[in-house]
């Protein structure tokens, strides 16, 4: 692998002209080397994805990316534990596909207007509809991934109320 990491941060240096990026490294819970180096890329990206670990070579790297407007986020092993996500890094994002755990932090202060999320058996749709409430643009689509029966919960009244606040 070491003689991949400068051959990687060259090409990434000579994309200038990059607009999508994905990032999907072997092992989800480093924080990964190839954004070790955010300062040296010169491209504007537009969409970024991955499913690593958002330690602080990640946070650097996406605070040199203020034209991202789609931000997707797999779930990983670590995604509970990630650093605070503070509305200067990604202020355009306007469309996110995150794990519900980092809806509010994602959504804070930015101009979300298409959510992707998923919930899983114990998830509580009030948070999705609080986390709603903390972007400063209107929610206009709503794509929710349900991995249980929903016949087995009784969320039908929270998912009306959710959808009537949009």
């Amino acid at each position: 692998m070491r003689l991949l990491k400068p051959q990687a941060f060259r090409i990434l240096e000579l994309a200038h002209s990059l607009m999508d990026l994905i990032i999907q490294p072997f092992n989800t819970n480093d924080d990964v080397w190839i954004m070790s180096h955010a300062g040296a890329y010169t491209f504007p990206l537009r969409s970024f994805e991955t499913k690593v670990y958002l330690g602080p070579n990640a946070m650097r790297f996406l605070a040199t990316q203020p034209s991202v407007t789609t931000l997707i986020l797999s779930a990983s092993p670590r995604t509970t534990s990630f650093l605070p996500f503070p509305a200067t890094i990604l202020p355009n994002l306007s469309r996110i596909s995150v794990p519900m755990m980092m809806i509010s932090m994602v959504i804070q202060g930015r101009p979300i207007n298409a959510i992707r999320t998923d919930f899983y058996y114990g998830s509580d749709p009030t948070e999705l509809a609080q986390a709603i409430e903390f972007s400063t643009a209107s929610v206009t689509e709503l794509s929710i991934l349900m991995y249980f029966k929903a016949a087995r919960l009784n969320i039908s009244d929270e998912l009306s109320d959710l959808v009537g606040i949009m």
